[in-house]
Order: structure tokens, then C-alpha cells, then sequence
């Protein structure tokens, strides 16, 4: 807008640390339940197919975790009995997260990762091929074929593509850089990136499950003007209090 700017934020507000209780900063407590269909307290939750075996956990399609021989998460079944549901996670899969170190002056197809700590060609999946997505730079976002892995000096050779126009990448404006960021797909991964990503995957559920093993309720609060005068109490748009109330 023209004289005007708009600006995002993650939240609005801020943690205003204030601790309030009937007669002490409210008049007025009341609470409703919106929902109880929402409640979970068993929870399957599972990852993206991306970059796994086809022997991966007894031919499972998707990342999973498994804790004591079960793999799901429980909450409150003691409270509200065995409510199950599953949840998908795409973004949570094995990889590794690449470091360009190095790219060819004469070809920009190739480049190097110093930090790369496996051989690709001992992790590539039968009848498919490996793919490398740039995740920043000038091709963040774009994916290519990876033609060659050479693990003695750690250099990766990409194909180039052509769009339905015919505009091709990379190009002499589009191109490799030192320190883009890239992570391969189409592949399999050493055992401590599964590892990684089982764990990631669990904590995820853990706490999508503590989200949602209570019911949804809605808190009516009516302040007490004179005591926020008293205070010098200030609230703004969206900070948050906290609210303590023993019969609720």
C-alpha cells in the first residue's frame, strides 16, 4: 500500500507474566467446553515415505517409531478411555542437510561437500535415481537428477532439465553456489539419519498428543478495572496471562 507497510509476526503480543485469580485482578471465571470430539489419547503417528527402504521396519511405506514393541503414544486413557487417531507428518523424514563447498568454474553441474560423511553410491535405491533439492540460492526450491557421486573427492554431478519453454537450469543466472544448502532424496540413508528422523518424528507426536488429550475449552474472563488502576496493569492485543483458579 502506497505510505503503508504491513508486517508479519509469528505471534502477536508478548508473555506478559502476569498471574491472575478471582478477586485477585478478575471479578468473573467461566468455563466451556467446545468440543470433546477432538480428544485423543492414543495416537498413531507417522512421517513421509521419502528415503526409505523397502525393508525399512517390516516394509512400512512411512517413517515410524517404535517404543516398547508398541508404535503409538498413549495419554489419558485412564481419564477418557482409548480414543485413537492417526496423524501424518510429511515434513519429517531421513536426510541430511548439505553444505556446497565447492563448484566447477567450467561446469556448473558440479560441485563438492567436504562435509559430505557417506557414500552416496552405497545408499542409491534399486531402479530409481537419486535427486538433490536445493533448499536456499538461487535454485532454492528446484530439484535435479544426480548423473554421478564421485566419494573420493565428494563431488556430485546434477542433469540439467528444460522447462516447457525451454528455459534451461542451471543456467549462467541460476546456478550452484558456495554455501547453498541441499538435501538428496530418492534415497536410502545411514542408520543415524533414521535414527534422527524416528526421534524427531516421536517428539512431534508427543507433543501433538499433549495437545490434544484434553478437551477444548474456552475461559470467559471479567477483570477487575479498579484493581488493574491499582496495578498499573496494561494489557495489550494478544499477551498472554495466566490464569490459577483451584474450583476450575
Amino acid at each position: 500500500f502506497e505510505g503503508k507497510s504491513i508486517c508479519f509476526t509469528d505471534k502477536a503480543g508478548s508473555d506478559s507474566g502476569l498471574i491472575f485469580k478471582y478477586h485477585q485482578g478478575l471479578r468473573n471465571i467461566q468455563r466451556t467446553t467446545l468440543s470433546e470430539k477432538n480428544i485423543i489419547t492414543r495416537l498413531y503417528a507417522f512421517g513421509s515415505t521419502r528415503n526409505l527402504a523397502s525393508d525399512y521396519r517390516d516394509h512400512s511405506r512411512r517413517l515410524k517409531f517404535v517404543v516398547d514393541s508398541k508404535s503409538y503414544l498413549e495419554k489419558n486413557t485412564d481419564k477418557y478411555g482409548t480414543i485413537e487417531h492417526t496423524e501424518i507428518f510429511n515434513d519429517i523424514y531421513p536426510h541430511r542437510e548439505g553444505t556446497i563447498s565447492w563448484v566447477d568454474g567450467g561446469d556448473i553441474t558440479k560441485f563438492k561437500d567436504s562435509g559430505m560423511d557417506f557414500n552416496l553410491n552405497d545408499y542409491l535405491l534399486s531402479g530409481v535415481t537419486a535427486k538433490l533439492h536445493f533448499n536456499s540460492g538461487n535454485l532454492g526450491g528446484y530439484e535435479f537428477e544426480v548423473s554421478n557421486y564421485n566419494n573420493a573427492t565428494k563431488e556430485f554431478t546434477i542433469i540439467k532439465f528444460k522447462d516447457e519453454q525451454g528455459y534451461e537450469m542451471p543456467n549462467a543466472t541460476l546456478k550452484p553456489a558456495i554455501g547453498d544448502k541441499y538435501v538428496l532424496l530418492d534415497i536410502k540413508l545411514p542408520q543415524s539419519y533414521i535414527d534422527t528422523a524416528e526421534t524427531t518424528l516421536q517428539n512431534k507426536a508427543q507433543t501433538y498428543l499433549d495437545d490434544n488429550c484434553e478437551p477444548r475449552v474456552t475461559y470467559i474472563l471479567t477483570p477487575d478495572p479498579r484493581y488493574f488502576k491499582i496495578h498499573f496493569i496494561d494489557l495489550e492485543a494478544g499477551d498472554f496471562i495466566t490464569i490459577e483458579d483451584t474450583d476450575l
